[in-house]
């Protein structure tokens, strides 16, 4: 019996040559809004390289004006419709009558357009990276103020822009007007206390009234260092993939703190560290 033939693996370069964009910037972008990213990269002589046919089958999906809208976070559709403001259709049907049909629009072409447009994001191929997160903890006291990047940390956005976005598209309206301003080396900061903030968290699911040490609610992109991931996409494709049984069911479905997108898994800290734990002792 015949073998099924191996898929073709491609690394980067060839990805960013063909498509015009680089995988990290197409999952940083997926990450962000709420949806799932190209599939888990391999390593070849110590590079990472992707299954062609998967990437090109996934920036293909075909997704309709009110899919664009809400990853996009707007509010009504008819602005993807809007003249000269968005690119034309990659595909668009035709009814009996000969009239024009719905009309669809390439993952490729939705991503391509938001990197590049001004003022948003980084454009496609751009090596500099965002700025990390502080590592900040929910526990502490309650009248501490927290700073910009300490709350998109504590409310699992990947940076400081995204976090300032859904604040100010009316997202997080607990936090619309700060607790407080505190000097800083470009002038006053704008700074929140903490239970402030733990009050979006239990809004969002992240934080619960009365959680222990370890009863904290982690993320994919938490939880993917612990088993030895690059990234929250290479963590969801191994467990989609199966790979990690024992997460499979998450300890809660959370709403994105930026308020679009699907639900997001969360798991316990202490089961996570366990489970990774187990996996090291094997």
């Amino acid at each position: 019996m015949s073998q099924p033939a191996s898929p073709q693996l491609v690394d980067g370069a060839r990805i960013a040559e063909e498509f015009g964009l680089e995988p990290r910037a197409v999952d940083e972008w997926c990450r962000r809004h709420g949806v799932a990213g190209l599939p888990d990269s391999r390593p070849v002589n110590g590079v990472e390289h992707w299954p062609y046919d998967d990437v090109a089958a996934r920036l293909g999906d075909l997704l309709t004006a009110s899919q664009i809208a809400e990853m996009l976070g707007y509010k009504n559709k008819s602005t993807i419709y809007q003249p000269g403001f968005f690119p034309d259709p990659d595909e668009t049907s035709t009814t009996a009558s000969g009239r024009r049909g719905r009309m669809r629009w390439k993952l490729l072409t939705v991503i391509a357009w938001d990197l590049k447009r001004p003022g948003r994001g980084r454009h496609a191929g751009s090596k500099r990276t965002l700025p990390e997160l502080p590592d900040v903890s929910w526990d502490g006291d309650p009248d501490e103020l927290l700073v910009t990047p300490q709350v998109a940390a504590l409310l699992n956005f990947g940076s400081v822009k995204s976090f300032s976005s859904s604040l100010s598209q009316g997202n997080l309206p607990e936090l619309e007007t700060p607790d407080a301003e505190v000097p800083g080396s470009r002038g006053p900061r704008k700074a929140w206390k903490r239970r402030t903030v733990q009050a979006v968290g239990r809004r969002l699911g992240l934080v619960s009234e009365g959680q222990t040490e370890g009863d904290e609610l982690w993320s994919a992109e938490q939880a993917a260092p612990l088993f030895g991931y690059s990234s929250a996409n290479s963590f969801n494709g191994a467990l989609a993939r199966g790979r990690l049984p024992e997460l499979e069911e998450p300890d809660a479905l959370v709403p994105s703190a930026a308020g679009k997108g699907r639900r997001q898994k969360r798991w316990r800290r202490s089961r996570l560290e366990e489970a990774a734990a187990k996996r090291q002792g094997t």
